[in-house]
């Protein structure tokens, strides 16, 4: 594929899930700052990705989608194992903050749950660090709603952002044939 140049540098804080005995590689996943599962990817696509392009999918196209923030760099922290083996640590997550500072971003993306108690929480007040440095902090809402208390990520230093869905649909046509081969 070619390189767009939006990935200007990435890392890997997983110094404490590679020091947890419960907590093992499987096989395939990367000991790099690639992710396996794709999460990080995703999200970095979504806030970076380029304007106005047709999406296809299964080589259907889709329409025109833009990332949120077309003209953005992005460096990518990754701090989370796979979730089967034991996920995020806090440990890890607040190094990576402390290295985006110094970095000197703008924005720091954390797609992560967490973060119900913003005053005793490490992560949450290495986020209030990173504000106080001049860092706008975006962070997840949670898969936990829509019920009430289920917001995470409460610091008032933080932007808590929820996702939603569309009522959209893809229209199809489905051929079913039988066992000889003929429409049914």
């Amino acid at each position: 594929f070619a390189c767009n140049g939006k990935l200007i540098g990435a890392y890997r804080f997983l110094g404490a899930y590679d020091a947890c005995g419960t907590c093992p590689h499987p096989v395939g996943d990367f000991t790099s700052p690639r992710d396996t599962e794709g999460h990080g990817t995703h999200t970095a696509s979504t806030a970076a990705g380029n304007a106005d392009v047709h999406a296809r999918i299964f080589g259907i196209d889709r329409g025109v989608v833009s990332g949120i923030a077309p003209r953005a760099h992005v460096i990518t922290y990754r701090v989370c194992g796979p979730s089967d083996t034991g996920g995020c640590l806090a440990s890890d997550s607040v190094a990576a903050i402390q290295q985006a500072v110094l970095d000197g971003v703008d924005v720091i993306n954390f797609s992560i749950s967490g973060g119900t108690d913003p005053y005793q929480d490490v992560v949450e007040l290495a986020f209030l660090d990173a504000y106080a440095a001049g860092v706008f902090v975006a962070a997840s809402a949670g898969n936990s709603g829509p019920g009430p208390d289920t917001v995470e990520h409460l610091g008032p230093w933080v932007t808590t952002v929820a996702a939603s869905s569309e009522k959209r649909q893809f229209l199809a046509k489905v051929s079913v044939r039988g066992v000889d081969g003929k429409k049914l």
